[in-house]
C-alpha cells in the first residue's frame, strides 16, 4: 500500500543520507531503531537496499567483519542488481582493509563480473578492479602503495573528465576511498568533508 511504499522510500533515503554525509553512526542508529519493521517486508530487494546501506555504514565505522557479514548476505536480483554489485565492491574494500591480500584478485574479478552482468560497469570501476587484480600484489611498501593509489586516482579522474562519468548518489565513492588511503585520513572524515563542500 501507499503508506508502506512511503515508509520504504523514506527509510532507504535516511539510511543513505547518513553514509553520504560521512555519519555512519546515524545510519547504524536508524537501522537498530527500525530493523524489526524493515525485515518484515516481503520484497527482498527492499531489504537488500537497506542492508547494503548498513554494511557500508559498518565499513565506514570500522566494523569490517560486520560489513563483510552483511555484504555476503545480499543476493543478486535481476530487477535491482545494484545492491549486489555494491556488496561485491564493499567486500573487496573490506578484505583489503583486513589485509586479506591473497584473495583481492579473485574478489575484484567477482565484482567486475557482477557489474558487467548488470550492465553498470563504467571505466572507473574497470580501472579500479584491474588495479586489485594486477597491481596491488606487486606493491612492496606503504610508500609504493600510496603512490600507486595516487596514480590510480589520477587515472580515474582523467577518465571521468573524458567520459563525463560521476559517482552515483548513494553508491560507494571509490575516489574518496582512494583519497583516504593517500592522505591517511579516515574514510568517514573524507566523506563528511566532501559532503560539506558540495
Amino acid at each position: 500500500d501507499i503508506s508502506t511504499m512511503y515508509y520504504s522510500y523514506n527509510m532507504e533515503n535516511m539510511l543513505a543520507y547518513g553514509n553520504e554525509t560521512g555519519q555512519p553512526e546515524k545510519t547504524l542508529h536508524i537501522w537498530e531503531q527500525n530493523k524489526k519493521e524493515i525485515l518484515q517486508f516481503n520484497k527482498t530487494s527492499a531489504v537488500s537496499l537497506y542492508e547494503i546501506n548498513v554494511a557500508y555504514a559498518a565499513f565506514m565505522h570500522g566494523d569490517l567483519h560486520g560489513a563483510v557479514r552483511l555484504a555476503n548476505k545480499i543476493p543478486f536480483e535481476n530487477f535491482r542488481p545494484a545492491a549486489y554489485c555494491e556488496a561485491r565492491m564493499l567486500l573487496l574494500l573490506a578484505h583489503y582493509e583486513l589485509n586479506n591480500l591473497d584473495i583481492l584478485g579473485s574478489l575484484a574479478k567477482t565484482a567486475k563480473r557482477a557489474y558487467e552482468k548488470s550492465n553498470i560497469l563504467k571505466d572507473r570501476e574497470k580501472m579500479f578492479f584491474r588495479f586489485f587484480e594486477k597491481t596491488i600484489h606487486k606493491v612492496k611498501s606503504k610508500t609504493e602503495e600510496k603512490n600507486a593509489f595516487a596514480y590510480l586516482r589520477s587515472e580515474i579522474l582523467a577518465s571521468d573528465k573524458t567520459s563525463h562519468e560521476s559517482t552515483t548518489p548513494g553508491s560507494i565513492n571509490i575516489l574518496l576511498w582512494l583519497e583516504s588511503k593517500i592522505t591517511h585520513v579516515p574514510f568517514a572524515e573524507v566523506v563528511a568533508k566532501n559532503a560539506e563542500n558540495n
